[in-house]
This record gives C-alpha cells, structure tokens and sequence, in this order.
C-alpha cells in the first residue's frame, strides 16, 4: 500500500526528472526530463510523511531508509517546481489515514507481543512497583 501511495504521488511529477528505486528493488523514472536525481529506498518507509514531504525526507536519511545519488539541490529544485505535489492537502490527508492504520496494528502487535512475555518474564523482577 505504501508503494502504491509513493508511486501515485510520484507520478505527478511534471517538471524535472526523478529516478526512484525502491525497496524491492524496482525501479521507476518520473517526469517529463531525464532524471538528474536517484533516490533510493533501503527499506520500506515504517510511516507516510502527513505533514511536510521535504522534512520528511530529510528524516528517513537520517534514519537509513533512503538514499540517494545526484546532488541535493537538484532535488529541492525540483521539488520546489513540483509544489503542487509535495504539498498537497488531499494527499497528506491520505496518508494521514494510512499512518493511524499502520500506527494501530503496529500498537495491536506490540501489545500482543507484551502480553505473550509471560508471568516468568515479569517474575525476575524486570519491572519493579
């Protein structure tokens, strides 16, 4: 699904050029240009950004789920020239609803997770009163 979304959102992309190859491996150019930029997935994306798309790039670098090849100005320019895109309410929305998705399984697992431990897990005195 968090493919599908980048690849939707990707596809708007009028002015410029981006290759992006992502975590399975696939690759795909968007644009209306040869690409000048490289952006690559390490690993699936654990959140959508609902916010702001740039910070949010900034923060899965910072967190090892992309990369990227080319220089980084190419990218903000593009970016900047595809506004319409990177700021788009009605997508940030979407991806808004798919993070409280994701965000309750990923609480409903770890919570079952928890559960699981056992009284022997707690015995040991790991957590005290």
């Amino acid at each position: 699904m968090k493919k599908l979304l980048l690849k939707q959102l990707l596809h708007g992309i009028k002015h410029g050029g981006l290759k992006v190859t992502f975590w399975d491996g696939e690759e795909c150019v968007y644009g209306d240009a040869p690409p000048e930029f490289h952006l690559i997935f390490r690993k699936e994306p654990q959140y959508m950004a609902t916010e702001d798309l740039r910070l949010a790039l900034g923060e899965a670098y910072m967190d090892g789920t992309i990369d990227f090849e080319g220089r980084l100005e190419i990218l903000l320019a593009m970016m900047a020239k595809n506004e319409n895109i990177f700021c788009n309410t009605k997508i940030l929305n979407i991806t808004s609803k798919i993070n409280s998705l994701i965000n309750k399984k990923e609480q409903k697992s770890n919570i079952e997770h928890h559960y699981d431990l056992g009284n022997d897990f707690f015995h040991f005195g790991w957590i005290r009163p």
